[in-house]
């Protein structure tokens, strides 16, 4: 794989079933279970990326199990129609790795904070 594509280019549908690389920060992730879902955004859209256990070599699940929200990211796999996914298509991952890791958890990515808060943290 040589060239990244645009998130709004895999939502676009044009990328149905195409193996694809995205670069871009990883926005905010949810796991349950044997699979992770990873929100990587570019500067165009955001997009789901999928990781399931079993599927990837188990170093690449780890590996996004424990990256940090805002890490930049490279991620390759095949894209998917979703209807329940943001966009209605994501990314199954097949491989990928970290370009830049976030030094330290994002203080307000996982639950809403008020103006005082938000504040404080600029």
């Amino acid at each position: 794989m040589e060239e990244a594509v645009r998130v709004q280019d895999v939502l676009s549908g044009s990328l149905d079933g195409k193996e694809v690389l995205v670069r871009g920060w990883l926005q905010n992730k949810r796991s349950s279970g044997g699979i992770i879902f990873l929100f990587i955004r570019d500067g165009s859209e955001v997009v789901q990326c999928t990781v399931r256990k079993g599927e990837v070599d188990a170093k690449v699940f780890d590996l996004f199990l424990s990256t940090r929200v805002e890490s930049s990211v490279e991620i390759e796999g095949e894209v998917k129609p979703d209807p329940r996914a943001r966009g209605g298509r994501e990314v199954v991952v097949h491989s990928g790795k970290i370009d830049s890791a976030a030094l330290e958890e994002f203080p307000i990515a996982k639950q809403f904070q008020g103006p005082d808060f938000l504040l404080d943290k600029r």
